[in-house]
């Protein structure tokens, strides 16, 4: 698993109540680091926040898909979007697949959207992350 990409809270600070979950012989320290800091992440946000993240390997995101679901159950309402094609405004393709699947609800909420890679080329301008970036100027 790469390196996480994270924004910290309006102190700077990812320090907090970190549950120990039981873990699995198959996970390596590096991973189960990402895991707590981005399990610190979650817990610790307030309002709106984006974090990226880059594993390289499809079974390993999903396995760390599943055991941060493990971490924060009880705590987070986990949602999934898995983007089959390359999109250019992230925030309309989302909303569209959560508004199809009927998902709702109350408490914190955490997205997870799969499959982001697709939408930014090698090489030139990068739409969806542009848009990501224009709506985040208009929301503060």
């Amino acid at each position: 698993m790469q390196k996480i990409m994270y924004s910290s809270d309006r102190n700077g600070s990812l320090a907090g109540d970190l549950k120990s979950p039981p873990w699995r012989a198959d996970i390596s320290a590096e991973n189960r680091e990402v895991l707590l800091q981005i399990s610190a992440f979650i817990r610790l946000a307030e309002g709106f926040r984006l974090g990226l993240v880059k594993c390289n390997q499809p079974v390993q995101r999903r396995q760390m898909a599943d055991l941060l679901k493990e971490m924060l159950v009880g705590e987070v309402q986990i949602q999934e979007v898995d983007l089959k094609e390359p999109v250019d405004d992230l925030r309309a393709a989302v909303g569209q697949l959560l508004t199809e699947g009927g998902q709702t609800g109350t408490g914190k909420r955490v997205l997870m959207v799969f499959g982001f890679e697709q939408s930014i080329p090698s090489e030139g301008s990068v739409p969806a992350l542009e848009g990501l970036n224009l709506s985040r100027s208009l929301s503060l």
